[in-house]
């Protein structure tokens, strides 16, 4: 009797901790926000494990205040002085940018790289879409060699990304997700990054320096993830095979997003960019010397200069370098605002031009709708902020200045795409430039004002939370889940608010593009870049 009593006391003790570690809505999915990538790591390689123990309290700034900031003195950020700024932040990040591009992801040759122990965190939720090493994901699919003409690219190529919060950062990520990350609060206050605080993302590309010639003698990495081949004419389907490869990747962009309300008081943000550049001389091909001399800033910019309506105008609002690689400068954004080659804000041909009387999604005036067809007009139509600019929940405009066709069950902005004069294929329908719809993309609010009216919450210019993070939670947690915990209950109420598309049988997976819509009207979106793909 004893006996049955402790074994009795065992199980309750064991199901009350268990309860009290997985509240019940995780035991409704069998995914869950901190777990290693679904691919795992072939061997000889180390499976990325990510950072996720988010910091409750921000730690204080150095005595003296930031490096960066010490450049200013208290005033706003300028042309003049965004060199010696963004100079200060690369020096204060480069030892941890270091280690981590130092780390092979080889089990032969250990790393040093420990982000937790570094202060470097992770966005949960992204295991299904993680490599096996590094956790990377797709970042942008099939760039265009007709967007790169002067450096000549011959191939198109796809990039991965890696993006890290550093400490301060990293308390936002707590506020919002919690220790669970289960249930995400939805109020706006959770989602404000405090001063100080620093995002950076590292860019991958799958050229080669045979495809394009600056990458010649780019840092490389392995990586292992389900490849995003770019349809050819011999091969209009090359991804039906979805297992994981191993393949190489270079490093090539580098964006850097700091938190600085003094001096970007428009927008609480200064975003900025590297670029590697293949000229600049060292003595030998070190991590170290590839980061301090070879990735050179692009630009930044801590503004979308609303006043400036038409391309040409002068910009006060971004700094782009004279001395950057000229393949970085070919994919600048509207008017010249900062964007470099991974940011997908340049829209290569086919693609509809319509004024804004014309753009109703639900009954587009074909009569007012511009075909800009293949070898036409590359299209600038976003920039960093600009496309940043968008981060709310639940988004209710897409990243690009385009109508929005519909908003998903897991609060995914889906944008309006018509077939072409053959039908075949559907492309993007933009807002003309310049235009009173157009512009609203390229205001300046502070990071507490969503662009919509209305959102539950202003994610302060993240687009990870709302954009990945939050869509792969609501998959996994809202989806089929007989009793969904409260913030599941904000998200539907908000899209049937909405009216658009709530009940569809909508699948989310960022990876980029291509749209695809499929024959039985399951309307799957996977955004990687250009162009928009309809399966027959």
């Amino acid at each position: 009797m004893l006996n049955y009593l402790f074994r009795f006391f065992i199980i309750c003790l064991v199901c009350i901790l268990c309860g009290s570690l997985f509240p019940a809505e995780v035991m409704a999915t069998t995914v869950r926000p901190f777990d290693p990538p679904k691919v795992g790591a072939p061997e000889g390689y180390v499976e990325f494990q990510g950072s996720y123990d988010y910091p409750t309290d921000s730690p204080p700034p150095p005595s003296g205040g930031y490096p960066w900031t010490q450049t200013l003195k208290g005033s706003p950020i300028s042309k003049e002085t965004a060199p010696k700024y963004l100079k200060a932040v690369k020096n204060y990040i480069a030892e941890d940018m270091i280690s981590l591009l130092s780390d092979t992801g080889k089990k032969d040759k250990p790393s040093d790289w420990k982000p937790a122990q570094k202060g470097w965190y992770n966005e949960p939720w992204l295991s299904k879409i993680r490599g096996g090493i590094h956790g990377v994901y797709t970042g942008s699919q099939c760039f265009s060699p007709v967007l790169f003409p002067k450096s000549q690219l011959k191939e198109p190529f796809t990039t991965y990304v890696y993006v890290l919060y550093n400490d301060v950062a990293g308390t936002t990520l707590q506020h919002a997700w919690g220790k669970s990350g289960m249930a995400p609060s939805f109020e706006t206050d959770a989602t404000q990054f405090p001063e100080g605080s620093i995002i950076v993302k590292v860019a991958l590309s799958t050229a080669t320096a045979e495809e394009w010639e600056p990458m010649d003698g780019a840092l490389s990495w392995d990586i292992y993830t389900q490849p995003s081949n770019c349809p050819t004419e011999e091969n209009e389907h090359p991804n039906e095979d979805d297992n994981p490869k191993l393949f190489p990747v270079n490093f090539f962009q580098f964006d850097i997003n700091i938190k600085d309300s003094i001096a970007a008081p428009e927008t609480g943000w200064v975003f900025s960019t590297l670029t590697y550049d293949k000229d600049v001389p060292v003595k030998s091909k070190t991590v170290e010397n590839i980061w301090n001399d070879k990735m050179v800033f692009l630009g930044a910019m801590w503004g979308n200069d609303p006043e400036v309506t038409t391309p040409g105008d002068t910009l006060s609002e971004t700094w782009i370098n004279p001395d950057a690689p000229v393949y970085a400068t070919e994919t600048l954004g509207w008017g010249g605002r900062l964007s470099g080659p991974n940011d997908a804000a340049v829209q290569n041909p086919p693609y509809y031009i319509c004024s804004g009387e014309g753009c109703d999604p639900r009954n587009p005036d074909k009569e007012k709708l511009q075909y800009e067809p293949v070898g036409g007009k590359n299209l600038e139509m976003s920039s960093c902020i600009s496309c940043h600019s968008t981060g709310q929940f639940v988004m209710e405009s897409f990243l690009l200045p385009t109508p929005l066709a519909k908003v998903g069950e897991k609060g995914t902005p889906v944008p309006l795409v018509l077939p072409g004069p053959d039908s075949s294929k559907e492309y993007f329908v933009f807002y003309e430039e310049g235009s009173s719809e157009w512009m609203t993309w390229f205001q300046n609010r502070s990071g507490n004002k969503p662009k919509d009216a209305g959102a539950t919450a202003a994610t302060d210019y993240d687009m990870n939370i709302p954009f990945k993070s939050l869509a792969y939670w609501a998959a996994n947690v809202c989806n089929g889940n007989p009793s969904p915990p409260s913030a599941c209950n904000v998200l539907q109420k908000k899209i049937k608010a909405l009216g658009f598309g709530f009940g569809s049988n909508f699948e989310f997976d960022y990876r980029g593009m291509p749209i695809i819509t499929k024959p039985d009207n399951n309307f799957e979106f996977d955004y990687q870049g250009m162009p928009i793909i309809t399966k027959p």
